[in-house]
């Protein structure tokens, strides 16, 4: 399984241009998710997220700009 997702990663074959995780993981494609996500975290006072990787952290990381602003 490691090796075939490694395949897919390595050459991009989702091809997508923003993220070789794949379309799915443009920020277009999560804008719900980058603009709620932070909300729930302040409101629930979330301390601490254990992202556990199966992409690029392509959208994540707008997660984090979130909440630091």
């Amino acid at each position: 399984m490691k090796n075939i997702f490694s395949f897919i990663y390595n050459r991009n074959i989702w091809g997508s241009s923003e993220s070789v995780s794949g379309p799915g993981s443009s920020i277009a494609q999560t804008k719900t998710i980058i603009q709620e996500l932070p909300i729930l975290i302040k409101k629930l006072q979330i301390r601490k997220i254990l992202d556990a990787p199966c992409g690029d952290f392509n959208w994540m990381k707008e997660i984090q700009k979130n909440i630091e602003t």
